[in-house]
């Protein structure tokens, strides 16, 4: 446990990153100030912080790099994976609140609220992968005073950003090595204070946690609480592999189930008070299309022509019965039509990407879904798409 008198002064040939990691470890400082902290939130945090250091946390330090406009980093898995646990927006690192708010402004109940990363399950022993090249600064056991000590490796890569790997089960860096982009790294384990097999993947810049998929916010929630709060930070998009489909850039379209050019067929829809703008409707899938009475197009007015990412928005709602793993939608496009399976169990709470297509400018392209599907029973989702300019 850190004391007051290691903390007492920034030792002075400490870099950037090293001194806002300082920073940010005054809360820990002692037990009883823990304590207070968790009780008292955001005054007892200036409190304690000006104790120690006499000034105020959110005045900007000299030298420090700006948070990433472009996304850096890869999953961290080749195979699917269930998410479990999402980043916490309000406040992940200092006390529950009695829910949890996602990246797309969303209030959700079913992962633990205060959490500070992303859990993803897979099997143990699957493979973690290094999300970005970088150094690996930790790679060990922590005696987190859990069941047992705790697999971790960080990786430091450079402009005040690091990736924490959680709850391993093998360590396959040695600490110091350089790691190249998709190196393994470890496997996936149960240790620590983990129940079940999953990897806890979590983002820090300058020592402070951030949400790798950013911040989207929604009309009832537009600015990100953990941004405003004195040790928080802001979180960007970070992923390389795709871009980001919110806040909404200049040139995208979104056509929600509340829109105009949202139109679904007459039936008796099940709505959930989740989803892009807090609504969602879905069904039960079936398995034959003569079964079939749940139809929804979504058509977009595009400013212009171009080629565009698309994405589709899958709630995270507990409708009593598993989601699709098999939801058959269908891009009509500028030259053809193809049809985009997408797994909305595993995508759950997130936008899952469609791909990248031409369309013309107007009204002329469109994607449909229905609850048709290799899984009848499930869940299918209706919610919003989005067309991202390229």
């Amino acid at each position: 446990m850190l004391t007051d008198g290691n903390l007492a002064a920034i030792p002075g040939a400490a870099n950037a990153g090293t001194r806002a990691l300082l920073r940010l470890l005054a809360y820990t400082a002692d037990t009883a100030r823990y304590t207070r902290l968790r009780s008292d939130g955001e005054g007892s945090f200036l409190q304690t912080y000006q104790e120690l250091f006499g000034e105020d946390p959110r005045l900007p330090l000299a030298e420090l790099p700006e948070p990433a406009v472009k996304g850096f980093l890869w999953t961290p898995f080749s195979r699917p994976a269930l998410t479990s646990a999402y980043f916490d927006h309000e406040y992940p690192i200092f006390h529950a609140n009695g829910d949890l708010l996602s990246y797309t402004g969303e209030r959700g109940y079913q992962s633990y609220d205060g959490h500070d990363g992303w859990d993803y399950v897979l099997d143990a022993g699957t493979p973690v992968l290094a999300a970005a090249p970088g150094r690996a600064v930790f790679a060990g056991w922590l005696d987190t005073l859990c069941p047992t000590p705790a697999g971790l490796v960080v990786l430091d890569h450079g402009q005040g950003y690091r990736t924490l790997y959680w709850h391993l089960q093998s360590i396959q860096v040695q600490e110091g090595a350089q790691v190249s982009l998709g190196q393994q790294i470890g496997t996936v384990g149960s240790t620590g204070c983990s129940t079940g097999p999953h990897l806890h993947f979590g983002v820090e810049f300058l020592g402070r946690d951030t949400d790798p998929y950013g911040w989207c916010g929604s009309e009832a929630i537009p600015e990100d609480p953990w941004a405003e709060h004195p040790a928080g930070t802001v979180s960007r998009w970070l992923w390389a592999e795709r871009p980001s489909p919110c806040p909404v850039p200049a040139g995208a379209v979104v056509v929600d189930d509340q829109d105009e050019g949202f139109s679904r067929s007459p039936a008796l829809w099940n709505e959930a008070p989740r989803g892009y703008a807090g609504h969602a409707y879905w069904t039960v899938a079936v398995s034959a299309t003569h079964d079939s009475t749940h139809r929804v197009v979504w058509q977009p007015v595009l400013p212009e022509g171009g080629r565009y990412y698309l994405y589709a928005h899958i709630p995270w709602y507990d409708t009593g019965r598993p989601d699709t793993a098999q939801a058959r939608y269908h891009v009509r496009y500028a030259g053809g039509e193809t049809v985009v399976t997408i797994d909305q169990a595993h995508a759950a709470g997130q936008w899952a990407a469609l791909g990248e297509f031409p369309f013309v400018a107007g009204t002329r392209g469109y994607v449909y879904l229905d609850e048709v599907t290799a899984d009848p029973g499930t869940t299918v989702w209706f919610d919003a798409v989005v067309w991202v300019k390229r």
